[in-house]
């Protein structure tokens, strides 16, 4: 039962983020429903979605340094 409530929490983050104009805020939101969905994915003992949600999580971090951190020319 938990382990559906936090799908469903990362699952309504993802697709608000979507909605979002500022893409850095896009990105934070990414992460958090990518973490959130890498918790479901421990609880549930899935690998593969394990795999899926840490390559998700780092490409927003990845974006938030390069253009936030470094460049500053991300909008």
């Amino acid at each position: 039962m938990l382990e559906e409530g936090i799908g469903y929490v990362a699952l309504a983050i993802a697709m608000a983020s979507f909605m979002q104009n500022n893409i850095f805020v896009l990105r934070v939101m990414g992460i958090i429903a990518s973490l959130l969905f890498l918790t479901q994915a421990i609880m549930i003992d899935k690998t593969s979605l394990i795999v899926a949600n840490i390559c998700f999580a780092s490409i927003h971090v990845y974006w938030i340094i390069k253009y936030k951190l470094v460049d500053k020319s991300g909008k």
